[in-house]
């Protein structure tokens, strides 16, 4: 499990083929998922299965509280979970579309001045258009580009951590510490029931070969 902290050398550990100029153009023109409406050509297929559990940590590590989904991410991967990978970031970005769609399920996990309890996960489905006018994107934003740009937006949630301060600083405060151990044991607890799943596909797979 790999936890790199630039936006590039996360993506390429977790073997995402960065393609940030369809992504902006998908992104700008707001383009839906039709074929009709790709920029060039039929919308692109996924060439790979998506599979394992995606936990995404993003804010500003030099903000306070603001640092919680990245500290959440590192926590996680440090627990070496099967079938989990982690990714670090500043921000959600075009050029994490990729990795997204490569995933089987994601969890997006940020702080939040407006969350009251930590550890609580909540299901987040795709924008209708990933049109989107700064370079920052939100999660459904996010899986909506990886499913018109690469075909596949997995099952996904949101995972706020509340927060507090958000001036400059490396400190956090005693509530968010409670909310990244609360959010640590959410994602633990989705790991189980997700690899729970992926067993029990992969035996109906093996009987209806068998």
């Amino acid at each position: 499990m790999n936890t790199p902290s630039g936006n590039e050398s996360i993506c390429s550990n977790v073997g995402a083929r960065l393609v940030r100029a369809r992504a902006w153009s998908i992104l700008r023109q707001g383009y839906g998922r039709q074929a009709s409406h790709a920029p060039t050509g039929e919308p692109k297929t996924a060439d790979y299965t998506p599979s394992g559990l995606l936990v995404i940590g993003y804010g500003n590590t030099l903000r306070q509280d603001d640092s919680a989904g990245p500290r959440v991410a590192e926590q996680v991967a440090a627990l070496d979970l099967p079938g989990v990978d982690t990714l670090v970031c500043p921000q959600l970005s075009p050029e994490h579309a990729e990795v997204v769609a490569q995933a089987a399920a994601v969890v997006f996990v940020d702080a939040s001045a407006d969350a009251r309890q930590g550890g609580r996960l909540r299901l987040v489905l795709p924008d209708e258009s990933p049109q989107l006018m700064t370079h920052a994107a939100d999660p459904g934003k996010m899986l909506a580009l990886a499913r018109d740009v690469y075909g596949h937006a997995p099952r996904a949630w949101v995972l706020p951590v509340p927060a507090q301060n958000f001036g400059f600083g490396e400190e956090v405060s005693a509530v968010t510490r409670l909310g990244i151990a609360a959010a640590v044991r959410a994602v633990g607890r989705l790991a189980l029931r997700e690899q729970g799943i992926t067993r029990i596909m992969a035996g109906v797979g093996s009987a209806s070969t068998g």
